[in-house]
C-alpha cells in the first residue's frame, strides 16, 4: 500500500518505521524540519511513576520494551536510569505511597528510600524533603536523537520524508481517502493516511468532518550549561505527579541528559497553543527545582524551550480510524506520553492500516 505520514516528529519517524518495515510505500511530509517542533522541546522521561490508569500503566509495559528493542537495534540512546518521586511530610508521602501501591498491584516495584539513604543518591537534598519513591525501571530517550535515528532507519527500509511542505487537505472519493494536497502544489496519491501531526492533527481532522476530543497543553522547560555527572535518573516531585489532576501551573520533572545539560521541567498550561516562553514559567520552574535541590537552581539556565503537548478529553490517547474516512487514521491525545508511546501507537496505527486487531484498540477510539 501507498501510505503518508503527516508530521515527522517522534511518532511520525516510528511510524514511518514500522510501516515501510512491513513492506508498505511509506512517505513522510513534514511542514518544517525533522523533530524539530514538539520532539525537539519535550521531556525525555518515560516513567511508570506519572501513571495513574491500567490502561496508561499497560501501555508505559509495553512502551519500555520497544525502547529496549529500539536501543538494541541502536537506534536511541535509551537507558533505564530509574526515578525518584521525592516528598515533603506526612501528607506528600501518602499520595506517594498510595500511587506506589497502584503500581505495585500491577507488577511494577516501587522502593521508599527514607531520607538518610536518599541523601546518598541525592547530595544537597532541601531540608524539608523527608524521603522518596524509586522505581528503577522508569526510563528516558533523548526525543530530538532518537528521531533522527528512527527517520534515517526508516529510509533505509524505503521510507521518503518531504520537508518544508504542509498538508493542506485530503481528497477522497467516496469516502476512501485517495491522495494528499500539500502547500506547494504537491498532489501525492494515498491508500492510507496516518494524521501525526502534533497540534496541526485537529484541524487536519476537522477538515475530514471529524472532531477530536483534544486539546493544546503549553509546557516550559529549561536548560542549564553542561556539568559534571549529577544526576542519575529522573527527579520528581509529588506536585508533579499529581499536578494534572490539581490543575497545578508548575511541577518538577528533572534530569541530566547525556551531554551533562541539566533539564528542568515543567509547566502545564491547558488551553494554550501559543509557543511563547514566559518569565512567570521560568520562575516557577526555578522555584520548584529550590524547593527540592536548591544549589541546582543556582545554576545559570542556558536554553528556556515551550512546546505544546496534546490532552484528550476522554482520558485515553487517541489511535483510532477517522470515521466516515476510509484509509486515515488518527494519533493524537498522547499528552506528556508522546515519547514514552511514540513506539507503540506507530504499530497500533499500523495495525489498524493492515486490519489486524489489537487489544488496545477498543480503549484508543473516541
Amino acid at each position: 500500500m501507498k501510505i503518508l505520514i503527516v508530521g515527522a516528529g517522534l511518532t511520525g519517524a516510528c511510524s514511518a518505521l514500522v510501516l515501510a518495515r512491513r513492506g508498505h510505500d511509506v512517505t513522510v511530509v513534514e511542514k518544517g524540519e525533522l523533530g524539530r517542533a514538539t520532539t525537539a522541546n519535550s521531556g525525555s522521561a518515560i516513567l511508570y511513576q506519572t501513571k495513574e490508569t491500567d490502561l496508561h500503566v499497560t501501555m508505559t509495559t509495553r512502551g519500555l520494551l520497544l525502547w529496549d528493542a529500539l536501543r538494541a537495534e541502536g537506534l536511541t540512546s535509551f537507558r533505564r536510569d530509574g526515578s525518584h518521586v521525592l516528598f515533603a511530610g506526612a501528607e506528600e508521602e501518602s499520595f506517594a505511597e498510595r500511587r506506589a501501591g497502584f503500581l505495585s498491584g500491577h507488577g511494577v516495584q516501587v522502593e521508599r528510600l527514607d531520607r538518610a539513604v536518599l541523601l546518598d543518591r541525592l547530595p544537597g537534598l532541601h531540608a524539608d524533603i523527608t524521603g522518596s519513591f524509586h522505581c528503577a525501571v522508569d526510563g528516558e530517550a533523548n526525543p530530538l536523537e532518537s528521531c533522527i535515528d528512527i527517520a534515517r532507519a526508516a529510509q533505509r527500509a524505503g521510507a521518503s520524508f518531504i520537508f518544508h511542505d504542509a498538508c493542506v487537505a485530503l481528497t477522497f472519493q467516496a469516502d476512501q481517502v485517495r491522495s494528499l494536497r500539500t502547500a506547494s502544489g504537491l498532489t501525492l496519491a494515498a491508500d492510507a493516511v496516518v494524521l501525526a501531526a502534533g497540534h496541526a492533527t485537529a484541524a487536519l481532522a476537522a477538515d475530514c468532518d471529524v472532531d477530536l476530543p483534544v486539546y493544546p497543553e503549553r509546557g516550559e522547560q529549561l536548560l542549564t550549561y553542561p556539568q559534571p555527572p549529577t544526576l542519575k535518573g529522573r527527579v520528581l516531585s509529588v506536585r508533579y505527579t499529581r499536578g494534572k489532576a490539581k490543575g497545578a501551573f508548575v511541577g518538577l520533572a528533572l534530569g541530566q541528559e547525556p551531554d551533562g545539560r541539566i533539564k528542568i521541567g515543567s509547566t502545564r498550561e491547558t488551553g494554550h497553543a501559543d509557543l511563547v516562553t514566559s518569565e512567570r514559567g521560568r520562575q516557577g520552574l526555578l522555584e520548584e527545582l529550590a524547593f527540592c535541590l536548591p544549589q541546582l537552581a543556582k545554576l545559570p539556565i542556558q536554553r528556556h524551550t515551550v512546546g505544546i503537548r496534546i490532552g484528550s478529553r476522554t482520558g485515553r490517547p487517541i489511535v483510532a480510524r477517522l470515521p466516515g474516512r476510509n484509509g486515515v487514521v488518527v494519533i493524537d491525545g498522547l499528552g506528556g506520553n508522546g515519547v514514552a508511546f511514540a513506539p507503540l501507537v506507530a504499530e497500533l496505527a499500523a495495525d489498524l492500516i493492515d486490519g489486524t486487531p489489537h487489544p488496545l484498540h477498543p480503549q484508543l477510539t473516541f
